[in-house]
């Protein structure tokens, strides 16, 4: 991880936008944000992928001063309203991944 170098929060924060203003994830749903938070959190240990329902969740959950299976179905509902392809049919931590994959491809240090 130690290659990923945006140049600010705000850069990161812009492309993150983009990518989900790009597959219609509105900004009226709190999912979006949810979405935005975990990508950051995957920036700094990607292993919290394997343990969205019990670590990450819950985590959000409590930062947000609400229960982790809402953080869960906000995200959820987000990724299924969204554009995004197969939406309905794609699970959180596929859309998730694909997402993070995305935020390292832009910030990835060329050689």
């Amino acid at each position: 991880m130690k290659n990923l170098k945006p140049k600010s929060d705000e850069e990161l924060m812009k492309f993150l936008n983009n990518i989900l203003d790009d597959y219609n994830v509105s900004v009226k749903w709190i999912g979006r944000q949810y979405i935005k938070d975990i990508v950051v959190i995957l920036l700094n240990d990607s292993s919290v992928l394997k343990s969205l329902s019990t670590t990450v969740y819950p985590e959000l959950g409590e930062y947000y001063k609400t229960k982790g299976i809402n953080v869960e179905k906000s995200v959820r509902n987000a990724i299924s309203k969204s554009t995004y392809p197969n939406a309905k049919n794609t699970s959180n931590k596929a859309f998730l991944l694909d997402i993070f994959e995305k935020v390292k491809l832009f910030f990835v240090e060329k050689p």
